[in-house]
């Protein structure tokens, strides 16, 4: 899917985290880029359910979103490194929603710092806890199979709190299913791509 050309205008330095982007102006700004995350099993995004800034949103996956059509912008995130460090972790911030471009500081997160497998996650307020922050890595898989070399293609969305990862409930294909955390693994349920819109770098792990 080709996504159009960002609304937010930033300068491109030096790949830091995960192949982010830095605003140059500032030596220690975050890094960060917009990203749509999507689900390796099902093709759908993740997104939040009302995404109408309401804290405690649950999140589920929809249709990956092109700007101008219903969904506008609902399933798009901004990975937010919280540090310049490489590998550092990324906060996943909703980007805006569907109809207009507003902006909410809204962060995925586990909540209620559980290290349960199968809780749903959701978005609050962005505060900087561990439950909030993310690993982007791209599975281990040894051998040098064309198999084994796709899956090296996706990541995993690991949690810094919990250790675990995110998947689609039940590997459910469908529309609204829940995303919730649970054991990091290779089934595609639990695996994703990184999509980014058209003119930015290509996302690099």
């Amino acid at each position: 899917m080709k996504l159009r050309p960002a609304f937010i205008a930033v300068t491109i330095v030096a790949a830091g985290a995960a192949g982010a982007v830095m605003p140059a102006s500032t030596a220690h700004a975050l890094t960060y880029m917009r990203i749509q995350i999507q689900n390796m099993n099902s093709g759908l995004c993740l997104a939040p359910f009302a995404a109408d800034g309401t804290p405690d949103d649950l999140v589920v996956q929809k249709p990956c979103s092109d700007y101008g059509v219903y969904l506008t912008r609902a399933s798009e995130y901004m990975a937010v490194a919280v540090s310049d460090a490489p590998g550092a972790p990324m906060e996943l911030q909703t980007h805006a929603f569907y109809p207009y471009p507003e902006y909410f500081d809204q962060c995925l997160e586990v909540p209620a710092f559980s290290l349960v497998d199968g809780v749903a996650l959701s978005e609050h307020d962005c505060n900087g806890g561990p439950h909030q922050q993310w690993y982007v890595v791209h599975p281990h898989v040894p051998g040098d199979s064309r198999a084994a070399e796709y899956l090296r293609s996706s990541y995993q969305l690991r949690n810094v709190w919990s250790g675990k990862c995110i998947a689609i409930r039940d590997a459910d294909p469908y529309w609204l299913a829940s995303a919730v955390q649970t054991s990091c693994g290779l089934g595609s349920d639990r695996l994703w791509w990184l999509l980014t819109p058209s003119g930015s770098p290509k996302w690099r792990g």
